[in-house]
């Protein structure tokens, strides 16, 4: 994974594969960017994503509420092994949005 923040803007860039095995690490990145910096806004870009699993798809997940309950923006560049994995269990990003 990759973290690329400007500003108050944060973009996660998911690596081609999201596992439980990079699950623990990248957290830990993500939660100390969100914790340190005054984020304001994330992106989650899923374009070089080719394989998730549930454990790394409840991480982006979590992000997102995370996010949004702080009244704050988040965007999903959503590639079709994302979109994949959501229709899998049947989640979608407005209903994520809706109940951040």
């Amino acid at each position: 994974m990759e973290l690329k923040r400007d500003g108050d803007r944060l973009t996660i860039v998911l690596p081609e594969e999201a596992t439980i095995f990079n699950v623990e690490e990248d957290f830990l990145k993500i939660n100390d960017e969100l914790v340190i910096n005054s984020i304001k806004s994330v992106t989650i870009d899923t374009g070089l994503l080719r394989e998730i699993d549930t454990a790394y798809l409840q991480l982006v997940l979590s992000i997102m509420n995370t996010i949004l309950r702080s009244d704050h923006r988040v965007e999903v560049n959503a590639n079709s092994t994302f979109a994949s994995a959501l229709d899998l269990y049947g989640i979608t990003l407005e209903g994520v949005s809706r109940n951040g």
